[in-house]
C-alpha cells in the first residue's frame, strides 16, 4: 500500500527510516501491487510444499532417519506439552533434516546476480568488474563430493556442528 501511495516503504520503526525525495515519482499501480502479492503467494507456496514433499519423500525412502526424527519430536512434545514456535526450534535432528533435504532439492539451483562493485576474490588472483552478470550454481555446490561427500546420499549428519565447522563457510 505504501508503495501504491508514496512511491516508498516507510519503516515500522519511524526513527530510523532513511529520508526519501519528495519528487519520487515511482508509485505502482494497484494491478503491479496485486501481481506482486499474488507472486510473493505463490513462490512462498511453492517453495514451501516443494520442501515439504522432498523430506517427506526422503524420510519414507529412510526409516531410520524417519523414527529418530519421530522419537526426538515425541520428547520434545512431552517437555513442551504442544507444539510451539519455541518446541519446533528445540528439534535439532529436524533441522539437520530439512537443511540436508534443500541441500540435496534446492530451491533454486542457480542464482543470477550482478557484481555491484570491482572486487578481487580472495586467494584467487581473480578480478570481477562492476556489472558482471554472475552465475552461481547451487546445485553443482551442493553436489560436489569435496563439500559434501556422497552427495546423493540422504544423511542429516551432514548438517552436524563438527560437519560444518569443517566446511567452507559460504558452501
Amino acid at each position: 500500500m505504501q508503495l501504491m501511495n508514496k512511491g516508498y516503504i516507510k519503516n515500522d520503526d519511524e526513527r530510523s527510516s532513511a529520508a526519501v525525495p519528495d519528487d519520487r515519482e515511482e508509485k505502482i499501480t494497484m494491478l503491479q501491487g496485486a501481481a506482486q502479492t499474488y507472486i510473493f503467494w505463490v513462490d512462498g507456496f511453492d517453495t514451501s510444499s516443494s520442501t515439504m514433499t522432498h523430506c517427506l519423500y526422503e524420510l519414507a525412502l529412510h526409516r531410520e532417519i524417519q523414527d529418530k526424527l519421530a522419537e526426538e519430536i515425541n520428547d520434545i512434545l512431552e517437555e513442551f506439552g504442544s507444539l510451539s514456535y519455541q518446541s519446533v526450534k528445540a528439534i535439532p535432528y529436524l533441522h539437520k533434516v530439512v537443511s540436508e533435504t534443500l541441500r540435496k532439492y534446492p530451491v533454486t539451483p542457480i542464482l543470477n546476480r550482478e557484481c555491484i562493485e570491482e572486487i578481487e576474490l580472495p586467494g584467487t588472483g581473480h578480478r570481477i568488474t562492476k556489472g558482471t552478470p554472475l552465475i552461481i550454481p547451487v546445485f553443482g555446490l551442493h553436489s560436489h563430493p569435496e563439500i559434501y561427500p556422497e552427495p546423493e546420499k540422504f544423511n542429516p549428519e551432514k548438517f552436524s556442528e563438527e560437519n560444518i565447522a569443517q566446511k567452507y563457510q559460504y558452501a
